[in-house]
């Protein structure tokens, strides 16, 4: 049984904590592996099958990470997903970081919020990824929420036809953001998308993955 607090509180934390910024790939990747191993366990114990969460650029760790522990993963849901991460990473942070890094071995960012560094070796790894390959091989079931206009919602219909399991969805929010309007007075679109993704997970937890 899910806790009644766990959609309003845990989800919020996990999507934040999902979407740090890389320093390095796999040191990052394997982190997570860990956090997921030590935290998700507790939801589903009886059966000890993990559910996961990823948002922005934590939805394509997310992934990773599914695709990689496929008898663990029972259940997968990622918000505002990057759908390739070189591409993705170079819209978002423009051209001139990705110089800077290369010049000086690494750059630093102002995101309004909070100022981050990323080294050179995080812009290496970008490549390295292939999220089609990853949620075309993960077995479990598969929803992605993203906002119409958001650039997350390009990958939302690829990825739900590639996705393996029959159990698998594509949620689009009308007039949503990168982040469902979270930092405006009306939390009605982010409450939607809580409450969607907590709802996903208890159905999901009850029945066994059915792979197409």
């Amino acid at each position: 049984m899910i806790p009644a607090l766990w959609p309003k509180v845990t989800l919020k934390l996990f999507g934040l904590l999902l979407s740090l910024r890389l320093n390095d790939g796999r040191r990052q990747l394997r982190g997570h592996r860990l956090f997921f191993k030590d935290v998700f366990l507790r939801f589903d114990h009886r059966s000890g099958r993990l559910v996961q969460l990823g948002f922005s650029l934590g939805g394509g760790i997310a992934m990773l990470l599914a695709s990689g522990q496929p008898m663990e993963i029972k259940s997968l849901v990622t918000w505002s997903s990057v759908g390739d991460f070189q591409a993705d990473m170079l819209a978002g942070l423009g051209q001139k970081a990705f110089d800077r890094a290369k010049e000086d071995g690494v750059v630093g960012l102002d995101l309004g919020f909070r100022t981050i560094v990323l080294k050179q070796a995080f812009f290496d790894s970008l490549g390295s990824y292939k999220l089609d390959d990853a949620i075309s091989t993960y077995p479990g079931a598969y929803l992605t929420i993203a906002g119409s206009k958001d650039f997350s919602a390009q990958y939302a219909d690829r990825f739900v036809g590639l996705a393996k399991n029959a159990t698998k969805e594509a949620m689009i929010i009308p007039e949503g953001d990168h982040i469902f309007g979270v930092l405006g007075p009306d939390q009605t679109m982010a409450d939607s998308v809580i409450q969607k993704t907590a709802d996903w997970f208890a159905a999901t937890l009850v029945s066994e993955p059915k792979a197409q």
